[in-house]
């Protein structure tokens, strides 16, 4: 049987995907005109973040998941691990979003979000076989891998035409 209190399993990946989507706001002015950027730059960065992000949160759940859950919440602590490796991706993820929506281009942004879902799905029914967590892992994991993965060339295709550094 599963503990009842599901909601404090992904409470600092939101909390960390809240901090960064904040911070990526604070380049909003710049995306709107789409000069200045330091494309690759901000790439490395958004990557460094996650880094960080995924250390913090694995430095959390060695030292202090199991004193604070327990041992009742061992499934929680082993999502929380399947899903750690996402504060990797999330940083360059919500950044490529927000560039994108602020050039105006939502079609862009819709549509690796539907080819994400219906990819996720796909995974999903894959891996329904398998462990319940690995599937969904998987799912989220698609998401994520996906939606950068439409973003990202366009990203740096739209940053080779605005200046010739990469």
């Amino acid at each position: 049987s599963f503990p009842t209190r599901r909601s404090s399993d992904l409470y600092f990946m939101n909390a960390v995907s809240g901090v960064l989507a904040a911070l990526s706001a604070l380049y909003l002015p710049k995306l709107f005109n789409g000069t200045n950027l330091m494309y690759e730059r901000i790439v490395w960065q958004a990557i460094i973040a996650g880094l960080l992000s995924f250390l913090l949160l694995a430095i959390l759940l060695k030292t202090v998941f199991i004193f604070f859950y327990g041992e009742n919440y061992l499934e929680s602590y082993r999502l929380a691990w399947y899903l750690a490796p996402l504060l990797l991706l999330y940083p360059l993820r919500i950044y490529l979003v927000n560039f994108f929506t602020a050039q105006g281009r939502n079609a862009l942004v819709v549509s690796s979000y539907v080819t994400a879902n219906l990819l996720g799905v796909a995974v999903f029914l894959f891996m329904k076989n398998a462990n319940s967590l690995v599937a969904s892992a998987s799912y989220i994991y698609t998401l994520a891998i996906v939606t950068i993965l439409c973003l990202l060339p366009v990203y740096f295709f739209a940053a080779s035409r605005k200046t010739d550094s990469i």
